[in-house]
């Protein structure tokens, strides 16, 4: 439900999934309005998004660790508001 309230919200959100079969169904539903498999490619969406005021929900195929530490490394601050879904209750199937 994260990424369809980042829109309602006008957001930019972008949602961090490791199994592109994950990430993939939840475009396929509707979840998601974009898929990106790129980390220079997702920073250089997320900043065109925020410079329009264009509320939309990526999903960003990928590891989550990779994803904070190459938003750390930008000079200026692309997050506003972060969180974490793990099931830590199923670590290996998340």
């Amino acid at each position: 439900a994260q990424p369809k309230a980042c829109q309602l919200l006008g957001c930019v959100g972008v949602i961090a999934e490791v199994s592109e079969e994950a990430a993939r169904k939840r475009y396929n539903q509707g979840w998601c309005q974009e898929l990106i498999y790129d980390l220079n490619q997702l920073i250089v969406r997320i900043r065109e998004c925020r410079e329009k005021k264009l509320a939309t929900s990526i999903g960003y195929v990928g590891n989550a660790v990779d994803l904070w530490e190459r938003l750390a490394k930008e000079k200026d601050t692309l997050v506003d508001l972060g969180s974490d879904q793990t099931s830590c209750h199923n670590p290996y199937q998340g």
